[in-house]
């Protein structure tokens, strides 16, 4: 969950960014956050599972209630936080444990930073020797790896430091749950492991103090930062010889000032490519973050020199009112087979109406359905998904090129 911080710079959450980058935190202050309808689905969705684990309810009996931000939980939502929840319980029950939901946990003994706390969204801690930090993640797109994950690393250390219990506890389990996408996923760590992690989170902190004008981008680290669309470093690694160009009235050109080329050790046209692809992340995130604040900026009334806010593509033709429209096109004498279009439910929509009242129905339409396998795409060697084999596959087959027109 979003740290629940006093004086929160250097949080749990933002550790990817401010360990690697330690200039991003002068560079970040005063720019405003990034909240937007998928932060605020995920504290809804933290609330409604804590209310689940602390009242021991079920995630289904609460569709249809308003959440903090106003809106109301839907089936879809339920069903993810009740996975969560369900895991929670799970590992509460196999470590005969007790469970500390929305857990407080002290961060200045970590960071330096006076009165810092996080808050770890499930802690429960074993009658034997071992705790289970729990992190969830709410969200549709990021996958998020538990190896190697600063974030649950320092809440452990902050539960076995407010709980005293690093002579007592022998092992740390670390849980990333993320129901929307692959499920849950577990690391275990030992203290010696986060005391070692402890020392280097330290050390971190102190580079933000002595080194605050030192920027390093990383994917991992710009993907959330407030500050990447003004990013000098980002922009560096984006376009390397940006010095001395200027952006015309007209917009139609940009001119570079001369500079004598750097000598640079001849590389293949191979590492020339995979350089230049590795680059692609950060490059991305660069330019959709100088998008999203020349819009923020217009939007909040803004001026800017060369650029304004246009009215986009009229959107599709609705009716006003659905009921005036059917009266009319009754009275146009329209039968019913012109005026409605029908088609098929999906195969998602039938397993929503079948899958709960009619298990043995839904198991027996599988017979009709099929999933086409997702487009190739490339992949750094991290990727923890196998290589697909190309080139000659079995059977002597050569792969036509059309079937990799959707690679990124």
């Amino acid at each position: 969950m979003s740290d629940a911080t006093k004086h929160a710079i250097l949080s749990p959450s933002g550790a990817d960014r401010w360990m690697v980058c330690p200039g991003s935190v002068k560079l970040s202050k005063g720019k405003p956050d990034n909240a937007n309808v998928y932060s605020t689905e995920g504290t809804d969705m933290h609330e409604v599972a804590a209310l689940c684990l602390e009242e021991d309810k079920q995630a289904a009996d609460l569709v249809g209630c308003e959440m903090q931000s106003g809106s109301l939980l839907n089936e879809e939502q339920s069903e993810a936080i009740q996975n969560y929840v369900d895991a929670v319980r799970t590992y509460r029950d196999a470590v005969k444990g007790a469970l500390k939901i929305e857990e407080k946990v002290p961060l200045t003994q970590i960071t330096g930073e006076p009165e810092a706390e996080g808050t770890v969204d499930a802690l429960i801690i074993s009658q034997e020797t071992e705790i289970v930090v729990i992190d969830a993640k709410f969200g549709r797109g990021v996958q998020v790896n538990v190896e190697n994950n600063r974030q649950t690393k320092i809440y452990a250390i902050g539960a076995l430091d407010k709980h005293e219990l690093w002579d007592y506890v022998k092992t740390v389990r670390l849980v990333i749950c993320q129901p929307r996408l692959k499920g849950t996923s577990e690391r275990v760590v030992t203290v010696e492991e986060l005391a070692a992690f402890k020392t280097e989170v330290g050390q971190a902190a102190q580079r933000v103090a002595t080194e605050p004008d030192l920027l390093v981008p990383s994917d991992k680290g710009c993907k959330f930062c407030r500050a990447k669309a003004v990013c000098p470093a980002l922009r560096d690694v984006s376009l390397p010889s940006i010095e001395g160009f200027e952006v015309e009235d007209s917009m139609d050109a940009v001119v570079a000032n001369e500079t004598k080329a750097p000598v640079v050790p001849e590389r293949s046209e191979d590492d020339e490519l995979e350089a230049n692809m590795a680059k692609i992340p950060q490059i991305e995130t660069w330019i959709k973050a100088i998008r999203a604040e020349v819009e923020r900026r217009l939007l909040a009334g803004v001026p800017l020199k060369h650029w304004k806010l246009v009215q986009g593509k009229n959107g599709a033709r609705q009716w006003t009112d659905e009921d005036d429209a059917v009266k009319k096109l009754k009275e146009f004498r329209l039968k019913k087979d012109q005026m409605y279009e029908m088609s098929l439910i999906s195969p998602t929509s039938a397993e929503k109406l079948l899958k709960k009242i009619a298990p043995n129905q839904w198991k027996a339409l599988q017979e009709v359905i099929i999933q086409k396998p997702g487009p190739k795409s490339v992949a750094p060697m991290s990727d923890d998904r196998p290589a697909i084999l190309v080139g000659k596959p079995l059977g002597g087959f050569a792969v036509e090129p059309e079937e990799w027109s959707d690679l990124i």
